[in-house]
C-alpha cells in the first residue's frame, strides 16, 4: 500500500509498505461498505424521483 500524507506545507506521497491479510481484508470490507452506500444512494435517486 501507498501512503499519501497531508502536511501543512507539503503533501508526502510514496511511502510504502507491504499490507498483510489482516490489512487487506480491511480494505476489501470497506470497498464493501462503500459498494453498498453507493447502491442506497441510487436506490434513494430514484425512489424520490431526483434528476439524473
Amino acid at each position: 500500500m501507498m501512503r499519501i500524507a497531508d502536511r501543512k506545507t507539503e503533501i508526502l506521497v510514496g511511502k510504502q509498505e507491504v499490507a498483510d491479510d489482516a490489512e487487506l481484508a480491511k480494505f476489501d470490507a470497506a470497498v464493501e461498505r462503500l459498494q453498498a452506500l453507493n447502491l442506497d444512494i441510487w436506490d434513494a435517486i430514484r425512489r424520490f424521483d431526483y434528476p439524473m
